[in-house]
């Protein structure tokens, strides 16, 4: 002989109802949200005219492979280029 299951209340059934779909809800809403700070992410951490990281990124990102680099004592290598004229690309474009 087993416990018998309690029965839920026409309120507690309700309460319990409405608790449901707040959390659907927040659920939901947080998925938004994580979406939104991913769009927001990407527009902080790309250049305006060019598909390229922007410095704040791209000092984030070396950072991070030199210190991966370091962690498993692998060689590492920065190129650097320097684009003669580009800043007058960018003055006359309207770089932001």
């Amino acid at each position: 002989m087993g416990v018998p299951e309690p029965e839920l209340t026409p309120n507690v059934q309700r309460a319990l109802l409405t608790l449901m779909g707040e959390v659907d809800q927040l659920r939901q809403d947080t998925e938004r949200l994580r979406t939104r700070v991913r769009e927001l992410e990407s527009l902080a951490d790309h250049d305006a005219m060019l598909p390229v990281l922007n410095r704040r990124a791209f000092v984030r990102e070396v950072s991070r492979a030199l210190a991966l680099a370091e962690r498993h004592n692998a060689p590492s290598a920065l190129v650097f280029f320097d684009l003669n004229g580009f800043k007058a690309i960018n003055d006359d474009h309207g770089h932001a």
